[in-house]
């Protein structure tokens, strides 16, 4: 494990995940701004705001370390449902957007979001995942 930077993961409550960001934040930006799918581009400017910040808070958590054990996730914004069934199978794990928690965005790739989900979390992403309806998650 990477002794320089303790990120103590078994601590950590689905509360705590989602410090960086609101909860439902994309169904919010969806009901708001419906033109021209005006909304998306609004989603992954908060995206890469959350994760520039972390950056400067955390120099390096972006750049991925073997020492790390995980797996990335792919978020499309365009396909959830908003159906909350993500966030009730993984006890607040997702939000009801199906989005993951801002604490591990990792990038923008196209129209998707990559996550990296520690190894303490891939059975409760597992449960949320393999329950979404829309696709909208998947294990890259």
């Amino acid at each position: 494990m990477n002794n320089d930077l303790d990120l103590s993961l078994d601590k950590l409550s689905n509360d705590d995940l989602w410090k960086a960001c609101e909860k439902g934040l994309l169904f919010e930006l969806f009901n708001g701004k419906k033109k021209d799918n005006d909304f998306l581009n609004v989603f992954f400017d908060v995206v890469e705001n959350v994760i520039s910040s972390r950056e400067y808070v955390f120099p390096g958590l972006n750049s991925f370390d073997s020492n790390f054990e995980g797996k990335l996730i792919s978020f499309s914004p365009s396909a959830t449902m908003y159906d909350g069934v993500a966030e009730e199978l993984s006890d607040g794990f997702f939000d009801s957007d199906d989005v993951p928690p801002p604490e591990f965005w990792v990038q923008r790739e196209g129209d998707k979001l990559i996550s990296y989900i520690p190894k303490t979390f891939i059975q409760i992403a597992n449960l949320g995942l393999e329950n979404c309806m829309s696709c909208a998650l998947e294990w890259c």
